[in-house]
């Protein structure tokens, strides 16, 4: 990856003195029958391993902060920001399609913005994804990629970058992902030079880079897939 970046083989980007994490679905745990704060408490966890780790004090969460569309696990959303609020000195929350109410929710000093530029960067979710001039970095598409030998396989979770746009995968760790190699992004854009992605997989502990998605696919198919 980037010189002046460091990636997380948890799901997070270290950038200056921010912490990005993306798409953490809040209360996505009652829909898979698991504790209803399991996941949750998960990434409080894994956020304050992170930050021990590359002592940041700010907290960039790039959208989907919470699963449901509607506020029904507000309190839970609430425990979550009050508690990372404990660690960090200032928090941020780019909202994403599924934020709607994240405004009623969100009772602390915490920031509530579309997109932040840092330095040659401009972060958002990514669910309307617009090019820019600078790089930008963004959630939203959740990508994993599925390697197998034709008896087993597994899914790991990867970042992608195309040059001007970064891809995070989910934070949380509940959600299966998106298979970049049979996806369709969100974004034509993303869907017109998918294939000159670099790919970097994580097995979340450590980063490994793959080549580009164009070399992945003919490894395993022979030729580039039709999607």
């Amino acid at each position: 990856m980037r010189e002046d970046l460091k990636v997380d083989p948890m799901g997070a980007i270290v950038l200056e003195n921010y912490l990005l994490v993306s798409d953490l679905h809040i209360g996505i745990e009652r829909e898979v029958g698991l504790g209803r704060a399991a996941n949750t408490e998960y990434m409080l966890k894994k956020l304050e391993i992170l930050q021990d780790k590359y002592k940041v004090s700010r907290l960039v969460l790039m959208g989907d902060v919470k699963h449901r569309f509607d506020l029904r696990d507000i309190d839970l959303v609430r425990w979550f920001l009050w508690k990372a609020n404990d660690r960090f000195n200032e928090i941020i929350i780019l909202g994403g399609n599924h934020d709607k109410g994240i405004n009623f929710i969100n009772k602390t000093e915490i920031k509530i913005l579309d997109s932040l530029e840092i330095g040659n960067y401009i972060l958002t979710h990514g669910h309307d994804l617009k090019p820019q001039n600078k790089t930008l970095i963004i959630g939203h598409e959740h990508p994993v990629i599925e390697l197998g030998n034709g008896f087993t396989s597994a899914r790991y979770m990867c970042f992608l970058d195309f040059d001007d746009v970064i891809i995070m995968p989910a934070f949380n760790t509940i959600s299966p992902g998106n298979d970049v190699l049979t996806y369709h992004f969100s974004s034509d854009y993303l869907n017109n030079k998918r294939w000159d992605a670099k790919v970097y997989i994580s097995d979340e502990t450590q980063i490994y880079f793959a080549g580009t998605l164009r070399e992945i696919a003919v490894k395993l198919y022979g030729d580039i897939p039709e999607i």
